[in-house]
C-alpha cells in the first residue's frame, strides 16, 4: 500500500503517509495536512495495480 502511495499513483513521500489501516474492501491512510490538497486529486486520477479506485477524504 505504501508503495502505491509513494509511486506513480500518489507521488507522496513516505513520511507524508502515516497510519495505514487495511480492511477487505477498503483502507484508511492518514496523510500529512500539508500535502492533502495535492494528494487527493493525484490519488483520485491515478491507478493502483492497474485499477482505478475511489478516493474519499474523511475528516
Amino acid at each position: 500500500m505504501l508503495g502505491a502511495l509513494t509511486g506513480e499513483a500518489g507521488g507522496l513521500a513516505a513520511p507524508d503517509a502515516d497510519k495505514i489501516e487495511l480492511h477487505d474492501r477498503h483502507a484508511f491512510v492518514a496523510v500529512s495536512k500539508r500535502v492533502v490538497k495535492m494528494a487527493h486529486p493525484r490519488l483520485s486520477e491515478g491507478h493502483i495495480k492497474g485499477r482505478k479506485h475511489r478516493i474519499e477524504r474523511v475528516r
